[in-house]
């Protein structure tokens, strides 16, 4: 029987540029994993599959968000194919809810160098920017006048999501640079959602996340929601995916009853496909029962 050749190439979805990645294939006959590793000069790799199958495919590369599809495999087409996968960028976005806010008053973010980024303003209390990963910021609000109203040092920003929320503290004890407010913090991790066995319910503490994150992709035309739904690998297959796909209308249908559009959301479930922990105790299953949600380039969706 001859073997199916597939060529396998990773680029940036904008620039075109050749990516170093990791590319990982999971087999469903023989119940396998391969990976292999793509440095920068790679023009992509070549691939024999022996049997017809369908390949799970796991791309990554640093600094972008991964990917995740599927080859579906007939020796009937024995043809070389390339698949070329073009990855987006991962965004590092600082999303911040003053609770006491009142018109008038700007945010930015200080470098260390004492450069500002200036942060788009939602509404009164609402503001966001697109800022480097890895770099120390404190984060100011500032009236009109250029009166320093809230000064606050923050951690290095980690890629994905950081939703803020603080409190402009009383006239009297303003303090720059001192800690005077109640932070809350999703960072990348928080951007998986996790769920108990055999349940599709609305975890309780994704709302305030997703109340957040729905707002910011309202006021951000130009992104999408990527919405992916996993499981461990406990019974059948075919209801693990039925339960991933009804993971995942779960929380696309709480986004959208919050505004965001349907056709700004690409929900897809994947079953016990791509685990992230192996799935040989309870604790390690818990960590693949998970959504992932992930913000993309509207304009270079390609799915």
């Amino acid at each position: 029987m001859s073997k199916v050749v597939r060529r396998i190439v990773v680029k940036d979805a904008v620039s075109e540029e050749i990516l170093p990645a990791n590319i990982c294939l999971y087999y469903t006959h023989k119940q396998a994993r391969e990976c292999y590793d793509l440095i920068k000069s790679d023009s992509g790799i070549e691939v024999a599959f022996p049997e017809n199958d369908i390949v799970a495919m796991e791309v990554k590369s640093p600094g972008y968000q991964s990917y995740n599809g599927n080859l579906i495999l007939d020796q009937a087409q024995d043809s070389t194919r390339t698949y070329t996968l073009k990855l987006n960028r991962q965004h590092t976005i600082l999303s911040v809810n003053i609770a006491n806010s009142h018109s008038g008053l700007l945010a930015q973010l200080r470098e260390g160098n004492g450069e500002k980024i200036e942060m788009e303003r939602v509404n009164d209390g609402h503001f966001y920017t697109d800022a480097p990963a890895g770099k120390l910021y404190k984060f100011e609000l500032v009236s009109q006048n250029r009166k320093v109203e809230l000064s606050n040092a923050m951690p290095p920003l980690k890629e994905g999501i950081t939703l803020k929320s603080f409190r402009i503290p009383a006239a009297d004890s303003i303090k720059p640079e001192k800690r005077t407010t109640t932070e809350v913090n999703f960072t990348v991790s928080n951007r998986t959602l996790y769920f108990p066995q055999s349940d599709y319910k609305l975890p309780a503490d994704s709302r305030n996340y997703l109340d957040s994150l729905a707002e910011w992709i309202s006021a951000n035309k130009d992104k999408s929601l990527a919405v992916n739904g996993y499981t461990d690998n406990v019974g059948n297959a075919s209801l693990n995916l039925t339960l991933s796909e009804y993971r995942v209308r779960v929380i696309a249908r709480y986004l959208v009853n919050k505004g965001v559009a349907e056709n700004r959301i690409k929900a897809q479930g994947l079953g016990s496909k791509f685990p992230v922990a192996p799935n040989d105790t309870e604790k390690n299953r818990q960590k693949n029962r998970r959504v992932e949600v992930q913000i993309i380039d509207l304009q270079d969706r390609t799915y």
